[in-house]
């Protein structure tokens, strides 16, 4: 029987990756501390809040983030289309995480092991504008088999973090 470990005793591979995650229009502040808690786990080098920004200092931010937002570079902004193209100009290749009539599945992404990946998401509500829509170079889906056909925005980011950092490593 297996005993559960705890975190401080844990030795995990700790590594950066050239991975940046876009997040557009967020509202709450449980989904903006669940992607920064995430963020970190995966090894991402900086996340991008682009449009509205929920509150990091509201306990709901707090209790999802867990102290990640210490280990991982914020950067906040309002202006979405200048800050796209200030990540393409740093050579970043954006793959926006959305259904789209363009998108192909998540299982199906090829990438290279030192490829510069920029991963935009969109709001909780909305998703990804049709304006930073335009400007992804590629975008990705995560199929699913339900009725819905939608995903919190975190857990998205969980599933697709993880699919790319396994072909980024």
């Amino acid at each position: 029987m297996s005993n559960q470990v705890p975190s401080d005793k844990i030795n995990w591979d700790q590594k950066k990756f050239p991975l940046l995650v876009i997040v557009e229009n967020i509202h709450s502040p449980a989904n903006v501390g669940l992607i920064i808690r995430t963020c970190e786990a995966f090894g991402v080098s900086e996340i991008h809040f682009l449009g509205p920004y929920s509150n990091v200092h509201s306990d709901k931010f707090k209790k999802a983030a867990r102290s990640a937002e210490k280990y991982i570079d914020i950067i906040i902004e309002q202006e979405t289309e200048v800050q796209l193209n200030k990540i393409h100009e740093r050579g970043y290749q954006i793959i926006a995480l959305e259904i789209a009539d363009q998108s192909k599945p998540l299982h199906k992404l090829i990438l290279g092991t030192q490829e510069k990946i920029a991963l935009l998401l969109g709001s909780e509500r909305h998703g990804i504008s049709p304006e930073s829509l335009l400007l992804a170079d590629h975008s990705i889906h995560i199929q699913q088999y339900g009725r819905t056909g939608s995903l919190n925005v975190g857990t998205a980011l969980s599933i697709a973090l993880y699919e790319i950092t396994n072909q980024l490593k």
